[in-house]
């Protein structure tokens, strides 16, 4: 038995390695499980309920990360939005410039030919 804890134990703890993780949020969270997974087969008796609370911890773990990569997913997506969106508006505003600029033309050169057409008038 004590053969077969341990070769589980160990099968378990490879489960929680996390150096392949190259980003430092996943990783860091990832460790913080490995080293708890560490802790519990270092301080408690072997026996069938480790094994069960290191599958368990394993779980957790692979659902915080997923979690965590999510929220990244979904950062990096709404940044790329906010791009989206600031280019619209700067667009946008371009455009809303532009328009007001030529309107403010397109016055002034009236405000011009009838300036123009009243001196020729009077002179």
């Amino acid at each position: 038995m004590s053969g077969d804890f341990h070769a589980a134990a160990a099968h378990m703890l490879r489960l929680f390695k996390y150096d392949h993780l190259t980003d430092p949020k996943l990783r860091s969270l990832s460790q913080q499980f490995s080293l708890l997974a560490h802790e519990l087969v270092d301080t408690l008796s072997p026996g069938a309920e480790l094994i069960v609370a290191l599958r368990r911890l394993k779980e957790s773990k692979d659902a915080a990360v997923q979690h965590v990569a999510l929220l990244q997913d979904d950062e990096q997506i709404a940044s790329k939005q906010d791009d989206e969106r600031t280019a619209t508006a700067a667009e946008e505003s371009h455009t809303s410039d532009k328009d007001a600029v030529l309107g403010f033309l397109d016055t002034g050169t009236a405000l011009l030919s009838s300036l123009s057409n009243a001196l020729r008038r009077t002179w």
